[in-house]
């Protein structure tokens, strides 16, 4: 699975790529079917088990962290979506659910995965990539509604990244660190 990731990410990323749109959405959209088809997506959240694509893109890091760190909001973005266009048949419909009960689950299993992908983010890192992707992971989360603050796991990762951002500015006005100049770049 990783040499595929890997060669996925590496063609969406190539310069050439960007000037075809057609053809970067076709191989956008072959990728996205392949990793969060319905059956994909219902076996991960049946089974609550780890989620075999962040363990691939963790053992990927190790050797192309940039181009791991540079997928990993469209990733959460196509996750999301097929979540969305799946979340009849993913969540709870049956008459004895309350209503919005799917959208509830819908979000829940979003913040769970962004959860999880952040983690890929490590807070020792500090460089300009690293914090564009938490900026852009932090406004997928935003644009697609998908904050619960009753869910503990949410409010425990928000605070995380809030300490990881005074930190930051901490050491930055210090003149410690580059740190300060990761948080310009986004």
């Amino acid at each position: 699975m990783q040499t595929h990731l890997k060669s996925w990410f590496q063609t969406l990323s190539a310069p050439w790529a960007s000037h075809d749109d057609s053809f970067k959405t076709a191989i956008l959209d072959a990728g996205v079917e392949t990793l969060f088809n319905l059956d994909v997506l219902r076996q991960s959240y049946d089974s609550k088990s780890e989620n075999l694509l962040v363990k691939a893109l963790e053992k990927m890091s190790f050797t192309d962290a940039d181009l791991v760190l540079q997928n990993l909001p469209n990733i959460l973005a196509q996750y999301i979506s097929a979540n969305r266009k799946h979340r009849g048949a993913l969540f709870s419909q049956g008459s004895q659910t309350q209503p919005g009960a799917s959208l509830e689950e819908l979000r829940e299993t979003g913040m769970h995965f962004f959860t999880l992908i952040m983690g890929l983010v490590n807070d020792s890192k500090q460089d300009c990539r690293a914090w564009q992707t938490r900026a852009l992971l932090l406004r997928i989360v935003e644009q697609e509604n998908m904050f619960i603050s009753k869910q503990l796991d949410s409010q425990m990762m928000f605070n995380q990244i809030l300490e990881l951002i005074l930190v930051t500015l901490s050491d930055g006005w210090k003149g410690e660190s580059n740190a300060f100049l990761g948080i310009l770049c986004v």
